[in-house]
């Protein structure tokens, strides 16, 4: 039988606290759904030489790249968002082809892939830096009291 590790109160109660409040996956596979599904009607029509399935493949490609931008900002503060958008120029221009309007169609599909892939890197920044800004509201609100304490001291003084 192996040994389960012993868990501190305190790293008990941060799991607790942090898995308490989530989004339901329903909640998230179809909104994001809806999202795809607004894109794919109405980005044709600002866009003619995108068609609606290759923005279904941008919708479809995106989110294994988010995972991965977002896992490599997590590990080294680096985005490579603007890599996956230029990828997606490449990738989408050729297929349009050049006579087709493929410059279009690849920077219309660089747009929509770098939206959906900078905002999981946004989003590792947010959780990564979330705790530094909770030691700092900590630190600022205690230097606030501090100043309190010694104004009303002051104020004691003087009367």
């Amino acid at each position: 039988m192996a040994k389960q590790p012993i868990v501190s109160y305190d790293d008990d109660r941060r799991t607790v606290v942090f898995l308490k409040d989530q989004i339901p996956k329903w909640v998230a596979i179809g909104g994001y759904g809806m999202l795809s599904l607004v894109s794919i009607i109405t980005l044709p029509h600002i866009f003619p030489p995108l068609k609606w399935h290759f923005i279904l493949v941008v919708y479809a490609l995106a989110p294994v790249l988010a995972f991965c931008n977002a896992y490599g900002c997590g590990l080294t503060d680096l985005s490579m968002a603007s890599t996956y958008g230029k990828l997606a120029i490449f990738i989408f221009g050729a297929w349009v082809g050049t006579h087709q309007g493929g410059v279009l169609a690849g920077l219309a599909s660089c747009s929509v892939m770098l939206s959906i892939v900078a905002a999981a890197n946004h989003l590792m920044q947010d959780f990564k830096t979330g705790r530094s800004v909770c030691f700092l509201a900590f630190l600022w609100n205690l230097a606030a009291i501090n100043r309190f304490a010694s104004l009303w001291n002051l104020a004691e003084a003087t009367t």
